[in-house]
């Protein structure tokens, strides 16, 4: 039921004895359980549903092969940072220390490709899936591991539903820190003396309103913009100033753009989309939902918050200016490119 309310509409899956109870349960509760010929088909399809929809996507296997079948779909997801939660089979637990026959410690299997795992029980069935979705939807966004012994769906949950289910509570994923004015006004001072500026931007800023702020900016200052495969369509291809595509046919040619380069905005960019070592030396302005902690990339200035608050907040500051590339620079680089 909270899955329900929380927007989930499918259920991927391959049955097996341990978890008939609970993709019944799914179906009681209105989810459509969509049968898979392979686990791991079941992740690659919860992980499209996630990524085109914003809404976590589900999978289920069985305990034992059926969990391990579903590694691949579910690394995948890690990696694309895909919303997700993956439901298991496992042994009762009171078998769980004198069982051997297909007995895995399957939170600790999935533990390096999920960002939590769990236990699901009777006691706590709501409040986990709750914690569960959120966890999944935090930046940065990814899977969700939670282990249900095969005696677990047959018994009745002892939580009403979950505080969110009971009240109709909705939850924040993320804190909504205010942009830092006095960072901002630092980014802002350094985009006004560069002359070459440009924007890559990535999977983390793959929603409507950022893609309008983002084309506001990028327009208003004329800025080229290049994307990533994984946040094609946040800036609109057939705009003057889109530039390519990287990590894609022609990578190269747009690392020696930016090469060329003396300030690099870096909206949403997830170092996960990069496929080399970066070895840009222009300065770097750092705009996503969480901190450069990965230091793929050195970053002058970081604005970390809301992607699209950051980018209002840069664009204010910043005021007018002349263009900073002139359509026929652009133009030819685009032909030269194509």
């Amino acid at each position: 039921a909270r899955l329900k309310a929380a927007g989930v509409r499918y259920v991927m899956g391959h049955p097996g004895g341990e978890v008939v109870d609970l993709i019944e349960g799914f179906r009681e509760a209105g989810l459509e359980f969509v049968l898979t010929r392979h686990e791991a088909s079941a992740g690659f399809m919860a992980d499209a549903i996630a990524a085109a929809s914003g809404i976590p996507g589900v999978c289920v296997g069985t305990l034992g092969p059926g969990a391990t079948n579903l590694v691949t779909g579910v690394a995948q997801a890690y990696l694309d940072r895909s919303p997700m939660l993956v439901f298991t089979g496992q042994l009762p637990a009171d078998r769980f220390e004198m069982t051997t026959h297909q007995k895995l410690d399957l939170r600790s299997l999935f533990a390096p490709i999920t960002k939590w795992q769990t236990r699901i029980s009777p006691s706590d069935a709501g409040e986990v899936i709750d914690r569960a979705l959120r966890v999944a939807l935090r930046p940065r966004r990814g899977p969700v591991y939670l282990e249900v012994p095969s005696d677990v769906p047959r018994q009745e949950a002892r939580d009403g539903g979950s505080y969110s289910a009971r009240y109709g509570a909705t939850f924040p994923t993320t804190a909504s820190p205010v942009i830092d004015r006095d960072i901002a006004q630092r980014a802002a001072v350094r985009l006004r003396a560069s002359q070459r500026p440009v924007i890559l931007v990535g999977m983390d800023a793959n929603d409507e309103v950022t893609s309008s702020r983002l084309t506001a900016l990028a327009e208003a200052w004329s800025i080229p913009v290049i994307d990533s495969p994984k946040s094609k369509g946040v800036f609109r291809e057939d705009r003057p100033l889109f530039l390519g595509t990287i990590e894609m046919l022609g990578s190269a040619k747009l690392y020696e753009f930016i090469d060329g380069c003396d300030l690099i905005l870096m909206i949403g960019f997830d170092p996960v989309e990069f496929d080399r070592d970066w070895s840009a030396t222009a300065e770097v302005i750092h705009i996503g939902e969480v901190p450069n902690d990965d230091r793929h990339y050195p970053a002058t200035v970081e604005l970390v918050g809301p992607i699209h608050e950051a980018i209002a907040t840069l664009h204010l500051l910043a005021g007018t200016s002349t263009p900073k590339w002139t359509t026929a620079q652009v133009k030819l680089f685009r032909d030269t490119f194509r």
